[in-house]
């Protein structure tokens, strides 16, 4: 239950605080979504492990906030909290995966055209495989940019990571990089296409692993009330030497608004940032 309580934390903010809507105000959304993940696996092209369950599928959860605040004129801070459920398929481990996030983003905006800023984040990550749970945390570190050209924002992030399971005897690490592109149909509506992609390298084994995921989404806000509507749809991989997983994902949510600011509005001026996603790391326990 405490992976939830920081929903009610962000909800309880004075109404006050976000009566203002410019750069100088604090700003942010609670979002939940649900939808539906099938996973699967090459494994019965490779022996030994052609004999190994191909695929799973199951519903997929997921709840975050998000809150900018202004520290001095055009330099702020935003944080990020989220908590989410998804289906693990891999071999002889097939089980669930939840990770609690937190992610700070420190920033320079400059007149809503464009954003430079680093981002921090740490991904807690519990990997439940029958009647086990196996507890891992992924490190993230590194910068991000934005830009605005009228109707369309464009994001880039590149962070160290580190992923750590516990044991003192090898490292997990790489590179985490996404790239997104936003177009605004109208001031409350947009859609997004969005690409991410880590390259890694577990040095015991001499392991190298590559994971990728393209996307799309759009929102909607609705005229009336401070609540806006999305949905998201994407393919992703994950690849060590021979062996490879991949996984579709659809989603659909609502996000509950803090101010009248519009979506667009929120690009220029508000929590318009995201968090890396969390990306569990099964061939360290599979049959590699």
């Amino acid at each position: 239950m405490k992976n939830y309580l920081f929903a009610a934390a962000i909800i309880a903010i004075p109404s006050s605080a976000v009566a203002a809507e410019n750069a100088n105000t604090l700003d942010g959304f609670v979002s939940a979504s649900v939808g539906y993940q099938d996973n699967g696996n090459n494994f019965d092209d490779i022996a030994p492990m052609d004999d190994l369950e191909d695929n799973s599928d199951d519903v997929n959860l997921a709840i975050r906030g998000s809150v900018a605040v202004p520290l001095e004129q055009d330099i702020g801070l935003q944080v990020d909290l989220g908590h989410s459920q998804e289906p693990l398929n891999f071999g002889y481990y097939s089980g669930t995966s939840k990770t609690t996030s937190v992610a700070t983003h420190l920033f320079y905006r400059g007149a809503g055209k464009f954003l430079v800023g680093a981002i921090g984040q740490v991904n807690f990550n519990q990997i439940g495989v029958y009647s086990s749970q196996i507890d891992t945390k992924q490190y993230f570190l590194g910068g991000e940019a934005q830009a605005r050209l009228n109707n369309l924002t464009l994001t880039a992030q590149a962070a160290y990571r580190k992923d750590d399971f516990g044991y003192a005897d090898y490292k997990l690490d790489g590179v985490a990089t996404t790239a997104q592109a936003k177009y605004f149909i109208d001031s409350n509506w947009s859609i997004a296409v969005k690409g991410e992609y880590s390259s890694m390298n577990f040095d015991l084994a001499d392991l190298d692993l590559e994971q990728w995921r393209l996307g799309v989404s759009t929102e909607r806000r609705l005229a009336s009330v401070p609540v806006s509507l999305f949905g998201k749809f994407g393919y992703g991989e994950s690849k060590a030497d021979v062996a490879k997983l991949h996984d579709t994902r659809m989603m659909v949510g609502i996000k509950f608004h803090f101010g009248s600011r519009t979506l667009q509005q929120r690009d220029d001026s508000g929590a318009s940032l995201d968090p890396f996603e969390g990306n569990s790391i099964p061939f360290v326990y599979g049959p590699t």
